[in-house]
């Protein structure tokens, strides 16, 4: 089995023109990428269109190229790639792998009350499954990722394939999602009744292990560049 080319990312949102700190991530990432002998892409966060600022974009692609950081490829702006993410939210749906949830943080709290179980200090609710089987009625207003591979477990008993990693700060890590994060949202239905319906506008796609906390560790997330298949 090969191993996968490097392709780091830098992903700057267009709220303004890039400041210092955030030029120093777009080295740091293309330093990396050279260091493996890999390519180098920029992905426009533009779909927080109340704080995106017109003429941004062109503003930190300038910023970037009067730093001589050019990307290996040609930029894509993250808010015109909404039919990929449809696309992939509907495979996800058609394996079983997500489904429509109608839960708020409060529903949450309450039902892992009812299982006897409490959010611990400094950590996360890990969601109960409420809606693994169905809305029951209730209208969908987010997609989850299946995680458990036990359809009809609950936060109790949900047992999952183990992630492994290794960060380059922390070294080797592993994780049960399942048990320490749960079924975690893939996307938040602009319209609540699509996703009832088992329909959506967009989807954001993601890694199963990038949901836990863990994720804020790693050095590569901190720097907004990533390792891995090229523009996600």
């Amino acid at each position: 089995m090969g191993v996968t080319p490097y392709r780091g990312r830098f992903a700057p949102s267009p709220t303004g023109p890039l400041h210092a700190g955030s030029l120093v991530a777009a080295l740091a990432s293309w330093l990396d990428a050279r260091a493996h002998g890999g390519q180098w892409l920029v992905r426009i966060e533009d779909v927080d269109l109340p704080r995106c600022i017109p003429g941004a974009d062109q503003t930190i692609l300038q910023q970037l190229a009067a730093c001589g950081l050019f990307p290996d490829a040609a930029p894509v702006w993250q808010s015109q790639r909404s039919s990929l993410y449809q696309q992939a939210l509907e495979q996800l749906i058609s394996h079983g792998q997500a489904y429509p949830c109608a839960c708020s943080r409060k529903d949450i709290e309450q039902a892992l009350h009812a299982l006897g179980l409490e959010k611990p200090r400094h950590g996360e609710l890990i969601y109960p499954g409420t809606c693994r089987g169905g809305l029951q009625g209730k209208t969908g207003r987010a997609w989850r990722f299946r995680t458990a591979t036990d359809r009809a477990a609950t936060a109790s008993t949900a047992t999952g394939v183990i992630t492994h990693w290794t960060d380059r700060r922390l070294g080797a890590q592993a994780q049960d999602v399942s048990a320490e994060v749960g079924d975690f949202v893939q996307h938040g239905a602009a319209n609540p009744a699509a996703a009832s319906a088992g329909l959506c506008h967009t989807a954001v796609p993601a890694h199963p292990a990038g949901a836990g906390s863990r994720r804020a560790k790693t050095e590569q997330t901190k720097w907004r560049a990533s390792s891995g298949n090229g523009h996600t």
